[in-house]
């Protein structure tokens, strides 16, 4: 009965995972640049919870080691798209690109986190100390960028 789980977990860790995208191009003003920058949030929020239930599941002994890896890879991959495509938005000023420096470190931290989760994973290491202090890393980093969405309103 194992298998069935760890492939449901799976499949709701890719479906998560993909949940918001940025549509990377130019903006002229603050409001739609600051919406694509939440996009961008919203979606590393995202990834960083998949991943988060993947710690949690395996932790848990619900999860085998291989869906666990292949799980947070595409939490990894889905953050890093996200990071790429609004680093890709041009910012239409001064504020945009102070905008686009914070938005940039949120996501640099969550990605940090995640992909040391991911090779300690890889590594069949997640009861490791290591992996739970990268676990807490992943927590902080979610934290921060769910504070952000909510400061944004």
């Amino acid at each position: 009965m194992r298998a069935p789980r760890s492939a449901a977990v799976l499949l709701a860790m890719v479906i998560l995972s993909g949940c918001a995208m940025v549509q990377p191009g130019p903006t002229r003003t603050m409001g739609p640049y600051d919406a694509k920058a939440s996009r961008a949030v919203s979606a590393g929020a995202s990834s960083v919870e998949s991943a988060w239930l993947v710690w949690e599941a395996s932790r848990a002994g619900r999860i085998q080691r291989n869906a666990a890896v292949v799980a947070l890879n595409d939490a990894e991959g889905s953050l890093a798209a996200a990071l790429h495509a609004f680093e890709k938005v041009q910012s239409p000023g001064t504020v945009g690109d102070e905008r686009r420096d914070e938005v940039r470190h949120l996501l640099a931290d969550a990605d940090d986190a995640l992909v040391a989760l991911r090779s300690s994973a890889r590594r069949d290491r997640l009861g490791s100390q290591e992996a739970h202090d990268e676990a807490a890393s992943l927590r902080r980093a979610g934290d921060a960028l769910q504070r952000w969405l909510e400061d944004q309103g």
